[in-house]
């Protein structure tokens, strides 16, 4: 269970990297969110382990065998759905899963 996907990539004053705006395709950032091609970066999305912490929640969708609406809080993911993520799960459309996202080399 993992997604191969495209995101924004930011530094806050901290120095904390996150990521924003997680879509299948780089066009999708720049066309729909305005992104400037050169923060984009290929990411690896995958369930996180017990033991990790990560502040992102995402959207296994059993149809399409891949994640999508990422968010960096559960509450977030959440309200995506109308009566929330546990109705779409026991509906059988996916499950909410705290997930891990890792930059990866571009081709």
């Amino acid at each position: 269970m993992e997604s191969i996907l495209y995101a924004e990539k930011r530094s806050t004053d901290a120095g904390e990297i996150l990521f924003w705006h997680i879509y299948p395709h780089p066009n999708l950032l720049i066309n729909l969110c305005g992104v400037k091609a050169d923060r984009i970066v290929k990411v690896k999305v995958r369930p996180a382990a017990k033991d990790e912490e990560s502040r992102y929640w995402g959207w296994w969708d059993s149809e399409k065998k891949t994640f999508a609406m990422i968010y960096p809080s559960k509450l977030q993911s959440d309200i995506c759905f109308p009566g929330g993520a546990e109705a779409a799960e026991k509906a059988g459309r996916g499950k909410q899963v705290n997930v891990k996202i890792e930059e990866v080399e571009n081709d």
